[in-house]
């Protein structure tokens, strides 16, 4: 089964220093001498945190997704789910925050969960993907593409990309904005694929190990743009910039 969903709401200040987890459960193996069966793993729930005041502590939150069944028939494992944090500050807070997918021998996996903080007093909007080096795991889609939502922009002050974490801007008609001075950051290991538009002009970098545009999709940079060590594919629009400069051995522009 799939983990459920947790909304906490708080007027003041609140201290997570224990463990939520609506992680998502093991698949079943289940078989006899005539049939076997293994049952997928379920998919991370959901917690939301909203506090009027300061969120402070160390625990962790944890919507990783359930490990698939191994008898016989290899069944899918679960995606991780979604973490949203909202404080008037959290710098209090240095606590765990675990979004991936399953590490499981055999079977797909599902892609990583994503995790979103916002702070009021600052406004500053921070999106965290963490897939734990699992190699083979999906992408975290931001959002399915919604009718309800035919024209979409989702601005961030930080987009950090960890252990191979991969996002996907799914609908053609969004876009993801960095705020001025913002990033797409990490440890250089992750990959944002746009079908969509990734406006970058007001950033400062894009410090991440692969960012992929494809056809019908488009990537505003600023004016002059140095892409130190990245590799970015452009099969859609490249608007904006007058010069970019391609530096480090893993650094390439083509399209």
């Amino acid at each position: 089964a799939g983990g459920w969903a947790v909304r906490r709401g708080v007027g003041g200040w609140a201290d997570a220093s224990g463990t939520i987890d609506r992680s998502g459960a093991g698949g079943a193996n289940v078989g006899n001498c005539n049939w076997w069966s293994s049952g997928g793993g379920g998919s991370g729930g959901s917690v939301w945190i909203d506090c009027g005041g300061n969120l402070v502590g160390s625990g962790t939150i944890a919507v990783s997704g359930g490990v698939g069944g191994q008898y016989s028939y290899y069944a899918g494992g679960g995606a991780g789910g979604r973490i949203a944090l909202y404080a008037a500050n959290l710098s209090g807070w240095s606590g765990t925050l675990q979004t991936w997918a399953p590490t499981q021998a055999n079977g797909d996996k599902g892609g990583p969960g994503t995790a979103y903080l916002f702070e009021r007093t600052s406004g500053r909007r921070r999106l965290f993907v963490d897939q734990s080096s699992i190699t083979t795991a999906k992408r975290a889609w931001l959002l399915e593409p919604l009718p309800s939502l035919p024209d979409a922009t989702f601005a961030f002050d930080s987009i950090d990309l960890r252990r191979g974490g991969q996002v996907l801007l799914s609908n053609a008609s969004w876009t993801v904005e960095l705020a001025s001075g913002g990033q797409l950051d990490g440890d250089r290991s992750g990959v944002f694929v746009a079908r969509g538009r990734l406006n970058a002009q007001q950033g400062t970098g894009l410090h991440l190990s692969h960012v992929s545009v494809e056809s019908g999709g488009r990537l505003d940079l600023a004016d002059v743009t140095t892409l130190s060590s990245v590799y970015v594919d452009v099969y859609g629009e490249l608007a904006n910039a007058r010069a970019v400069r391609v530096t480090g051995s893993a650094g390439r522009l083509q399209g």
